[in-house]
């Protein structure tokens, strides 16, 4: 990839730096009655969840809400709080996203060429764009669902990502490229060695770089470097969930990050600050078909499928919806963008079992969306 570019993509990132920066050292409270929305809506999201810890976020460019509750730490007594670092399972995804996107923009590369560019001896390459690998429309299996995988994590051998998608290359696809749709982590692992081949450093170097700090996300690091005072996890039986790192891809959402670094990336990244517009029109467009709007209606959103690294859904009040959802054993995140109103909201809850990650995700959100509804009406 040209310096030229680089400096060019981070140059701009600055300048975005410098007004978000100032205007979130400026953002004041929401107004009581706005407040005492979003307060109910986390007791809801609290007590419906059986979380330990939860936490909401809400910043509309003028003012700032964040509320946490319960144990960050049950064992250690640990409150949660608005600083609290936690895992972001699969929201991290987006950042993977933007950083394809990125190299979209600079033409180092394009989100419809075939793997087999890359990669000339990766099966069905030519068949396999890096368009479905974002979608979840690959049909590569994924790859936490792959036998030798759950054996070699059950037995404590680590995988590295290569060996991953070796593995998973060499199991039958789910379906013919592009024919379906079908959430796959494997997805991302293959996107994540492509674009490293292509900019000759480590994907999180490269999103550290690009985005984070110029943006001050100080508080989001990959998994493996996550700080003492991180969230816990827990089952809904109530027992701990920890997760080794050594098992946690950045890729495919291993990062850990804060309320705060989720306001500035979901006011950069899907607001449009961070790429051209041809590319966000290209990012924009979801996957995911019937399956996935009948998910988003289940939670009152008119129509919902799987763009370019994010979700994208419509709502009757709220209008267009960004966002990234991440769920496992432990953890719930979700992140989201509502571009007609400028408004950004985040929610974090510490219990899950992982099993239907896009639906459990928005369960534990329905609480903060409904509110965002009424505070739209009034």
């Amino acid at each position: 990839m040209p310096d030229f570019h680089r400096g060019s993509s981070i140059g701009l990132v600055l300048l975005v730096l410098v007004v978000a920066g100032c205007q979130a050292s400026t953002r004041a409270p929401f107004p009581s009655d706005r407040a005492a929305r979003f307060d109910s809506a986390l007791e809801v999201m609290h007590a419906d969840q059986l979380a330990v810890a939860s936490l909401i976020a809400v910043d509309d460019g003028v003012h700032r809400y964040e509320a946490a509750r319960g144990l960050a730490d049950r064992d250690a007594g640990r409150a949660m709080t608005t600083s609290t670092p936690f895992r972001t399972a699969s929201l991290g995804k987006t950042f993977t996203g933007a950083l394809v996107l990125s190299l979209h923009d600079e033409g180092a590369l394009s989100v419809d060429d075939p793997v087999s560019e890359y990669l000339p001896d990766f099966p069905n390459g030519e068949a396999i764009t890096l368009r479905m690998l974002l979608t979840h429309t690959s049909g590569l299996a994924n790859y936490t669902h792959v036998e030798a995988w759950v054996d070699a994590a059950t037995a404590g051998t680590r995988l590295t990502e290569d060996e991953v998608v070796a593995l998973c290359a060499a199991t039958d696809l789910d379906f013919p490229p592009g024919s379906s749709w079908n959430y796959s982590n494997t997805g991302y692992l293959l996107l994540g060695l492509i674009v490293e081949r292509l900019v000759g450093r480590s994907v999180p170097e490269e999103i550290e770089a690009r985005f984070f700090g110029p943006l001050g996300m100080t508080g989001t690091v990959p998994f493996a470097e996550a700080p003492p005072e991180l969230a816990r996890g827990y089952a809904r039986d109530g027992s701990v969930v920890d997760w080794d790192p050594a098992f946690v891809y950045p890729t495919d959402g291993g990062w850990v990050t804060t309320a705060s670094d989720l306001m500035i990336w979901s006011r950069a990244f899907f607001g449009g600050q961070l790429h051209a517009e041809a590319t966000l029109a290209l990012a924009r467009r979801p996957e995911g078909g019937e399956l996935l709007t009948r998910v988003a209606q289940s939670f009152d959103l008119e129509s919902g499928g799987y763009a370019l690294g994010f979700l994208a859904a419509e709502d009757a009040t709220l209008g267009t919806l960004y966002a990234g959802a991440g769920n496992g054993a432990g953890v719930r995140t979700f992140v989201g963008y509502l571009p007609e109103r400028d408004l950004a909201f985040a929610t974090f809850v510490d219990v899950g079992d992982g099993s239907v990650p896009i639906v459990e995700t928005l369960g534990a959100t329905r609480a903060i969306l409904e509110a965002l509804r009424e505070d739209a009406r009034q």
